[in-house]
């Protein structure tokens, strides 16, 4: 199994059981062995800890953040990167995210996949990762091995977690 952190989209805040069509959850993207910038920037709208989605854990282990303020910083960050780097990679991103089908008033980002490979407390983890995106500046991005190394381009509504199966 790989280790993914995984970002999702909803209209409302986790609910421990809640009915699939009543979350009305998006998938939005995954990624592998790491919590990239692009999901740091996308969770850092007025973010707060939450109950995961994934795992019936009582701890809070998710992150939840407002969407529309997330989806502005991230623009913002892309801005001022070099063109010649990031346009094929940037416009995918907006186009994505701005998509009538994606947005939703929340971003919903679960890295308990992630904490686990640590091995330490996940809720502990989850309050450090809180406090580094409330901080959270990007750093200078200069070559393609930094551009890769963001979190662009695998954007997806279908990811190893579907949150509207029924079963």
């Amino acid at each position: 199994m790989a280790n993914r952190s995984y970002l999702y989209a909803s209209d409302i805040l986790p609910i421990r059981d809640a009915d699939p069509l009543q979350r009305r959850m998006i998938g939005i993207s995954e990624w592998n062995y790491d919590i990239p910038v692009v999901y740091k920037l996308l969770a850092s709208g007025s973010p707060r800890t939450s109950i995961s989605s994934i795992w019936k854990l009582d701890e809070n282990i998710a992150i939840v953040s407002d969407y529309e303020t997330g989806l502005r910083r991230l623009t913002c960050f892309l801005d001022q990167l070099p063109k010649e780097l990031i346009a094929p990679l940037r416009s995918e991103a907006i186009e994505f995210l701005s998509s009538r089908q994606n947005r939703r008033k929340f971003f919903v980002l679960e890295c308990a996949e992630i904490y686990d490979m640590l091995g330490e407390n996940l809720a502990e983890q989850n309050n450090q990762l809180l406090e580094e995106i409330k901080a959270f500046e990007p750093g200078l991005v200069g070559s393609e091995e930094d551009i890769h190394s963001l979190g662009l381009g695998n954007w997806s509504n279908i990811l190893y977690f579907d949150l509207n199966d029924a079963t």
